[in-house]
């Protein structure tokens, strides 16, 4: 099987796994209001400041080494709500240059007065997978794809 790190890991310590939920951020974009703002303190799981810091593919790669990594997901990673599609568009980059992550959940706000394709982050990525609706699981979308969907707000 192939692993993101291109060999096999036999080591008995090695877990292999599909990362399902990781994100990725360049803070010198300033794409991440949440990121750059400090200590927050209404972060539900308390003082996040460690992570506020770049983390990319190679990032990834490291803290990944010793594991068989069968592929990844970028879950959206509070980008800025007024441009939301350039995360599909830079993260889809990160695969094209890095080979991770195999899938994007992306956010998608409704409550925007722009229109056309920002509606539909599947178009911006083949990788790409909806995010409309809380609680609603995988099901699929009304262009056929399917995905996780939760409400962005």
């Amino acid at each position: 099987m192939k692993t993101i790190h291109g060999t096999w890991n036999d080591s008995s310590d090695a877990v292999t796994l599909i990362d399902a939920h990781h994100h990725l951020w360049d803070l010198s974009m300033k794409k991440h209001p949440n990121r750059v703002s400090g200590v927050r303190h209404d972060f539900f799981m308390g003082d996040d400041s460690a992570i506020n810091r770049d983390y990319l593919p190679a990032d990834y790669r490291r803290d990944a080494a010793g594991h068989n990594v069968l592929t990844t997901v970028h879950c959206e990673a509070e980008w800025a709500r007024d441009d939301q599609l350039v995360e599909t568009r830079w993260v889809t980059a990160m695969h094209e240059r890095y080979g991770i992550p195999g899938a994007i959940v992306a956010r998608l706000v409704r409550h925007t007065k722009r229109r056309g394709d920002h509606r539909r982050p599947g178009r911006q990525s083949p990788r790409a997978r909806h995010s409309l609706k809380a609680g609603n699981g995988v099901r699929a979308g009304q262009d056929g794809s399917r995905g996780v969907w939760h409400d962005a707000g």
